[in-house]
């Protein structure tokens, strides 16, 4: 598609995923790198 932008994903990080990422010591680059370019979408309520 010419002319078309394609808007980055925004993530939206909860108290719980934090969490989580620092309880397991992920690099939360890492994590937002796997979450932005993966196929598969997770959404986590609070």
């Amino acid at each position: 598609m010419r002319g078309s932008v394609v808007e980055p994903l925004e993530i939206f990080w909860t108290e719980y995923m934090k969490y989580r990422v620092e309880l397991r010591g992920y690099d939360f680059a890492m994590v937002e790198d796997i979450l932005r370019y993966s196929p598969e979408r997770y959404v986590d309520y609070e």
